[in-house]
C-alpha cells in the first residue's frame, strides 16, 4: 500500500520548512545589517552666523563626467556631529552652509570636502566662509533609496498589505519590492495642517485608510510613513527625524500633528527626543499614541530567548531594552499636546497584543496631557469610528496649539497616574 502524508502533517511540515527558511534569511539579514558602516563625523564652523548646515554622503560617479550621487543628506541646525548608516561601499562626505535654506549647494555657499571615509574613523569637516568659497565641482544629484513628499495612492502595491510582514523578515531586501519614505496623497497645501500617520510592526500605510477618509480635508492633509518594521528602532527613528526636518525645510509648515499606532508610538516618541537634541524649530505640536508598548512586550523577550534569530526591532521591544530605557530621556517639548490612548478588549481585558501595563508605562503617563482608555482590539481599532472621534478632537487641539506651556489637563487621570507635566 502506498503511504501518503496526512494533510495536516504535510501542512505542518511545510510550515516548519517555511519558518526555518525565514529564520535563516533573517539571520543573514541581521548579520549583514550589523556590518553596515556608520559614517560619522563633526562639522565645525569657526565664524558661524546661524546658517543651516547640510552634510552630504557621496558616492563616486560611475563615469568621470557623470553627476556625483548624493546617497543621503542631513541638515544640522548648528555645528556639531552627524551620522549616516548605509550599505557597504566607497563613500565621501562633504558639507556646505545652506544660506538660502533650499538644501542644495548654490553659487557662493561655503563648501568643504569631499573627504574620503576611511576605516570608520570620524570625519572632521571645517567650514570657514572666508576660506571655503564655492568652487566648481561635479554636479550633485540626489540618488537615495527613499522618498520624501512623493504623492502616492494607498492602493499602490509598493505600500500595500504585503509590505508589512515582509519588512520584518526581509528588512534589507524590502526596498527591492517596496518603497520607504514619507508620502502624501496630494500636492502639499500650506493652508492645511499635515497629519502624519505612523504604523507599527508589520504595519503599512493603508491601515489608516479609514481614518484618512474621515479626516477633514479642508483643514488637514494626511501624510504616511512607510518603513521596513524589522529594522532597529533607533535607525528608523533617526531616519524619520531627519526626513521630517527636511520636509519642514522644503515646505515650511508651522505645525505637524502625529498619530502613531503600536510600535509606531515608540518611533514617534524617539523622533521627539531627536527633535529636541537637534535644536530643530518647534513645528511638532501634537502627538497621539495608540496602544504603544512603552514598557515592551513579554512575547518579544520570549522570542529573543528561544528563537535562533529575530528582527532587530523585536530586540528593542524586550522589556528593559536599551532603546526602551532611553525612550523618555528628554522631556516632551512644551508646545506638544500629547494624548495617550490605551486599548482593552471587554473579553480579555487587554487588546490582544500589548498588555495594559506596557501601554501605561509610568513615564508615558506622566508626560501625557490626557489619558484615555478605548475598547477594541489592537488591529481593529484603526477601523473604529469612536476611536477616530477621540483622535479627531486631539487633532483640533494640535491645530490650535501655540508656542506656550499648555495648561494642566482638566480630565481626571487614571488611578495611580502621575500628574500631567
Amino acid at each position: 500500500m502506498r503511504r501518503c502524508t496526512p494533510p495536516l502533517l504535510g501542512l505542518l511540515a511545510l510550515s516548519l520548512l517555511g519558518s526555518c527558511y525565514r529564520m535563516q534569511t533573517m539571520r543573514r539579514q541581521v548579520a549583514k545589517l550589523d556590518g553596515y558602516p556608520r559614517v560619522e563625523g563633526e562639522v565645525r564652523v569657526p565664524t558661524w552666523e546661524g546658517e543651516p548646515i547640510v552634510v552630504v554622503l557621496l558616492r563616486p560617479p560611475a563615469e568621470s563626467a557623470a553627476p556625483t550621487p548624493i546617497v543621503d543628506r542631513v541638515q544640522l541646525y548648528e555645528p556639531g556631529r552627524f551620522r549616516f548608516i548605509t550599505r557597504p561601499g566607497d563613500y565621501r562626505v562633504a558639507a556646505f552652509l545652506d544660506g538660502d535654506g533650499d538644501l542644495a549647494l548654490d553659487a557662493g555657499e561655503a563648501w568643504v570636502g569631499p573627504v574620503p571615509v576611511e576605516g570608520g574613523s570620524p570625519a572632521l569637516l571645517e567650514l570657514d566662509p572666508a576660506r571655503n568659497a564655492r568652487r566648481p565641482d561635479p554636479e550633485l544629484i540626489l540618488a537615495r533609496d527613499y522618498r520624501l513628499g512623493d504623492r502616492i495612492s494607498l492602493d499602490d502595491p509598493r505600500v500595500g498589505r504585503a509590505s508589512g510582514p515582509y519588512g520584518i523578515y526581509q528588512p534589507l531586501r524590502w526596498t527591492e519590492r517596496y518603497v520607504m519614505g514619507v508620502f502624501f496623497l496630494e500636492r502639499y497645501d500650506p493652508e492645511r495642517t499635515p497629519v502624519l500617520f505612523v504604523h507599527g510592526i508589520s504595519g503599512f500605510p493603508a491601515q489608516f485608510e479609514r481614518w484618512a477618509e474621515l479626516l477633514d480635508g479642508t483643514r488637514y492633509q494626511p501624510w504616511f510613513v512607510h518603513y521596513p518594521s524589522g529594522l532597529p528602532l533607533e535607525l528608523v527613528s533617526e531616519w524619520l527625524a531627519r526626513s521630517l526636518s527636511e520636509l519642514h525645510t522644503t515646505h515650511g509648515f508651522e505645525r505637524l500633528c502625529v498619530v502613531a499606532h503600536s510600535m509606531g508610538g515608540l518611533v514617534a516618541r524617539e523622533v521627539l527626543n531627536r527633535h529636541v537634541e537637534s535644536s530643530a524649530p518647534p513645528y511638532h505640536r501634537g502627538l497621539v499614541t495608540i496602544a504603544a508598548p512603552f514598557g515592551g512586550l513579554g512575547s518579544a523577550e520570549l522570542g529573543v530567548s528561544w528563537s535562533p534569530s529575530v528582527a532587530p526591532a523585536w530586540r528593542d521591544l524586550v522589556p528593559g531594552s536599551p532603546f526602551l530605557e532611553a525612550l523618555h530621556r528628554r522631556p516632551l517639548p512644551p508646545e506638544v499636546d500629547y494624548e495617550l490612548l490605551f486599548l482593552f478588549d471587554g473579553a480579555s481585558g487587554a487588546d490582544g497584543v500589548v498588555p495594559i501595563p506596557s501601554q501605561l508605562r509610568a513615564e508615558a503617563q506622566a508626560e501625557a496631557e490626557r489619558i484615555r482608555g478605548l475598547g477594541g482590539t489592537h488591529g481593529g481599532i484603526l477601523e473604529e469610528r469612536a476611536a477616530w472621534d477621540v483622535v479627531s478632537r486631539a487633532l483640533e487641539r494640535c491645530e490650535a496649539s501655540e508656542l506656550s506651556v499648555p495648561e494642566a489637563a482638566t480630565e481626571p487621570a487614571l488611578p495611580g497616574a502621575s500628574a500631567p507635566r
